[in-house]
């Protein structure tokens, strides 16, 4: 099993693309450099199999990459490694100042503008379009827990505080009441 203290989630195996064992690949980031040709990586396969590869190489797509493993040579040997995440360690993770990674809003507290807590990020994902989306358990009033997802709009999260671990978020009127 992967250590989410050590690694960080760079992306994930989409499916199988061609006959020469290109995949096509979802990066977790918009930025494709900590996705580089000749380096290796840990894939983890969703039965948890793990397994070191390398980038042969890859080209960007518009919505995806497309990415050789040096393990892969037919589409069939894709297949089990659907949904199978590149995972990358932290000591050789390249990022800019004020660049945060989704693994760090894990467990951080979400606020609003006016103070109140809404609840506990939990997990962030993503659909195929690409969003990426806050799910966060909430409940922290009247002693019930519920889920409520959140999508990234930068213009709602007005500042994060990973020292004191809250977001502060400005949502608009209706997405989220004091009754949740």
């Amino acid at each position: 099993m992967i250590n989410d203290s050590q690694y960080i989630r760079v992306g994930e195996i989409y499916r199988e693309h061609g006959v020469k064992g290109v995949c096509k690949f979802y990066c977790y980031s918009s930025m494709k450099k900590n996705l580089r040709s000749g380096e290796s990586y840990v894939l983890q396969r969703i039965d948890g199999e793990v397994r070191e590869v390398q980038i042969n190489h890859m080209s960007a797509s518009p919505r995806f990459f497309l990415v050789h493993f040096d393990i892969f040579n037919t589409p069939e040997s894709i297949v089990l490694y659907r949904k199978a995440t590149l995972w990358l360690p932290k000591t050789r993770l390249k990022r800019e100042k004020g660049e945060f990674f989704d693994d760090e809003f894990i467990g951080l507290y979400l606020k609003t503008t006016a103070g109140e807590t809404v609840g506990i990020i939990k997990e962030v994902i993503y659909n195929p379009l690409r969003q990426m989306i806050v799910s966060v358990t909430s409940g922290l009033k009247k002693n019930r827990q519920s889920e409520i997802m959140i999508p990234y709009v930068r213009d709602w999260f007005v500042s994060i505080d990973l020292e004191k671990k809250e977001i502060t978020i400005n949502l608009p009127d209706g997405l989220y009441s004091k009754e949740s």
